[in-house]
């Protein structure tokens, strides 16, 4: 079976609804459980070369935008200027973005293998 761009569609369903699922003033209105879960399910996709090879080039451009998308909610900035608006605490701002960092070299590495 192959992650095709239908099975990421459904993947990255979970992450929209983690992204905006809480009451704004509890972690700006974003489950960090389930984003943590669902950052890492994607670590182990790709750090498995099996599973990796299974990835279409299709789901992983969606893969390798949604992970950009996610890196620019200005949720997770954390400068001077969004600090006063962000409900979400800096070591959990700190803590998603180098998750998110984390997928994007192995995303990067697939491209360059296929």
């Amino acid at each position: 079976m192959l992650l095709t761009f239908v099975n990421c569609l459904g993947f990255f369903s979970v992450v929209v609804f983690a992204f905006d699922c809480e009451f704004p003033e509890n972690t700006a209105g974003m489950s960090i459980p389930l984003l943590s879960v669902a950052l890492a399910t994607l670590m182990a996709l790709f750090r498995d070369t099996g599973l990796s090879q299974k990835v279409t080039q299709d789901a992983l451009a969606l893969l390798i935008r949604e992970a950009g998308k996610a890196l620019l909610d200005p949720r997770l900035a954390m400068s001077s200027h969004h600090a006063a608006t962000s409900q979400l605490d800096e070591a959990t701002s700190s803590q998603m973005v180098r998750a998110i960092n984390k997928v994007r070299p192995l995303e990067s590495f697939l491209v360059l293998s296929f």
